[in-house]
């Protein structure tokens, strides 16, 4: 029943009304208007309150014209007085009904026109449209209610919280903290659902800056709160501190069920009830995926279990994913899951884009081994951590870390763009320059926000020159040295529990400090280019699409240079010959080589580069 069924009800009460005849019984009495009883209940009103509601309403719909505190008292004598309309009371505190402007400050509140709220109106007859006003500020979109067993079990506990509440201004502000939004929203929405409430979303960034307009605002909400029984979830993952500010006011005063989702470590008020919405994990993932292609999986029985280890998605992204994925191509899934995941970091790191095959890396058998077997151990982590149980078993040791050492240009970091094109994965260069901070802990807020968004992304991490991080702790003498050792410390807490690959290269391992030689899974040494390896780089230095002379790649492996050297001067010699319109000839490579070695603080072999030439000569 609305408000027209309501008047229909009345029938002869109304006509009396109508008629002027005065005084009048309480009208609510024996009337069946669900709606009417539903207000009186949520804002408190008492009886004569709650017929003052009911009749404004008529005399909104029926276009008569309004009336005053004092006609009421004469409707219902000893029933209405002006407390009623004190600030305090039902009626004004939640603004139920509004006084007519006074515009010259004369007329007595009893005289003054009385009108009612246009929202409570609207629901009277039955609509459930909020206020325009709110309209900027509300989002009514429901989030895919994908949920782990652990994060319904933390629905569940939110709900709980609730159930001995019965004051609307009584509820406590819920602080779900995590770092994934899709799973803080789906826990909200999940928990409102359980509870009775209609979950919205407040847009907190849409709010404006005004104090009074906020606080006109809220009060908005409260009234609509009430009504429709909604709860209200708002997201301060991704806000600045200035909306920041604004969310923690609105949900301290907001009233009834509120739900914030915050980051982890974020600090909270101290008002707000705190939960910790559990991480979607890899195991979960891995039957989410199963359960969604449903038959259309790969043909490797494994790629699930390696898809759901690699990248740290929550369940929605993945169930989306998968369903967007129709083919349940396994190439497709995986760079799709790869992209999702991607981090931004911005100067933080480096991404290094590579299409190098295991072909271009030039390496003695044994390094080569040894960095396809790191390889190898990336891709059965699922099935060694988790289905065979040592992640079940501890969580320490279970961090992959390879440490690169020797001379520069051997090929280290060329060794991890190869591991990294292979395996499919981001490979992020952290750059110390940008990392590395004079302010006391802002060095190991950027490594953590590096290390944890690799781990949510798949990525590998590459820490070039990575004595100069890593270095040794030492003797602390000031406070410069001591928080230098906390934040070798730090390192190495974190790399220790970091889920992912990283990568070390250093020029001399012996500046590591000896607690991270103990944390590396594989110590790799790419030592200085024999001859035979030499030559090998000296062929590989030139693309096939490079025009070239009689090029003696046997005598040029004589030369003392590294991978790096080689490929300098083999660039700088294809520029050489580009200017001058010709093929690239020895006479190009050895002006190149006299450069380099020049560059390099080298002595420059003059006698080889000599005997080069006249091989060269005709």
């Amino acid at each position: 029943m609305n408000l027209i069924d309501a008047a229909t009800q009345l029938g002869p009460w109304w006509e009396r009304f109508g008629r002027g005849e005065r005084p009048l019984p309480l009208p609510a009495e024996g009337l069946d208007f669900p709606l009417l009883g539903e207000v009186r209940r949520k804002f408190g009103l008492a009886d004569a309150e709650t017929c003052i509601v009911l009749i404004l309403a008529l005399v909104e719909t029926s276009a008569r014209s309004r009336l005053t505190l004092e006609d009421f008292a004469q409707i219902f004598p000893g029933q209405c007085d002006a407390r009623l309309l004190m600030p305090g009371a039902p009626l004004r505190r939640w603004r139920l009904i509004e006084l007519a402007p006074n515009r010259f400050h004369e007329l007595p509140l009893a005289v003054r026109r009385l009108a009612l709220n246009e929202r409570l109106l609207a629901h009277l007859l039955g609509e459930d449209t909020p206020d325009e006003r709110l309209d900027a500020l509300l989002d009514f979109s429901k989030p895919l209610p994908i949920l782990t067993p652990a994060q319904l079990q933390c629905a569940q506990a939110v709900q709980h919280s609730w159930r001995e509440v019965n004051d609307f201004r009584a509820f406590r502000p819920i602080a779900l903290r995590g770092n994934d939004p899709a799973a803080l929203r789906a826990i909200a929405w999940e928990a409102a659902r359980l509870a009775g409430w209609h979950m919205v979303e407040l847009r907190a960034d849409c709010l404006p800056e005004p104090v009074e307009e906020r606080r006109e605002c809220l009060r908005l909400w409260q009234v609509e709160a009430l009504l429709e029984s909604r709860a209200l979830y708002l997201d301060a993952t991704a806000l600045s501190e200035n909306h920041l500010g604004y969310l923690r006011d609105w949900a301290s005063n907001a009233g009834g069920p509120v739900i914030t989702g915050w980051r982890d470590d974020a600090p909270l008020p101290a008002r707000f009830l705190q939960f910790l919405a559990p991480r979607t994990n890899a195991l979960d993932r891995a039957q989410l995926i199963s359960v969604v292609l449903d038959g259309r999986a790969p043909d490797d029985p494994s790629f699930a279990g390696r898809l759901a280890e690699q990248f740290d998605l929550g369940a929605a992204s993945v169930y989306e994913l998968c369903s967007e994925q129709a083919s349940g191509n396994a190439a497709t899934l995986w760079r799709a899951f790869r992209e999702r995941s991607r981090p931004r970091l911005g100067p933080l790191v480096q991404p290094l884009e590579s299409k190098l095959g295991w072909e271009d890396l030039i390496l003695p058998s044994e390094q080569l081994e040894l960095l396809q077997e790191a390889v190898a151990q990336v891709r059965q982590r699922a099935r060694v951590h988790f289905e065979w149980g040592f992640a079940a078993k501890s969580a320490r040791g279970l961090n992959l870390t390879a440490l690169f050492s020797g001379p520069s240009g051997t090929g280290k970091t060329m060794a991890a763009e190869v591991m990294a094109n292979d395996l499919d994965l981001d490979l992020l260069r952290v750059d110390l320059s940008a990392v590395v901070s004079k302010y006391i802990g802002e060095t190991e807020k950027n490594l953590g926000e590096i290390f944890r968004a690799a781990e949510m992304g798949g990525a590998i991490l590459l820490f070039d020159e990575a004595d100069a991080l890593f270095g040794p702790r030492s003797k602390v003498t000031d406070s410069r040295d001591r928080h230098a050792n906390i934040e070798v410390s730090y390192l190495l807490q974190r790399l220790e529990s970091f889920r992912g690959l990283a990568v070390l290269t250093t020029n001399f391992k012996e500046n590591l400090d000896q607690a991270f030689l103990r944390r590396i899974r594989f110590h790799i040494e790419f030592p200085f280019p024999d001859r035979a390896i030499r030559t090998r780089l000296w062929r590989a230095a030139f693309p096939s699409a490079t025009p070239l002379g009689e090029i003696d790649f046997e005598r040029l492996s004589r030369l003392s240079l590294t991978g790096g050297n080689i490929r300098n001067i083999a660039l700088n010699s294809a520029f050489q010959a580009a200017r001058e319109n010709t093929a690239v000839r020895m006479e190009h490579i050895v002006n190149s080589a006299r450069s380099e070695f020049r560059k390099s603080e080298k002595p420059i072999p003059e006698g080889e580069l000599r005997k080069l030439l006249d091989v060269a000569a005709p």
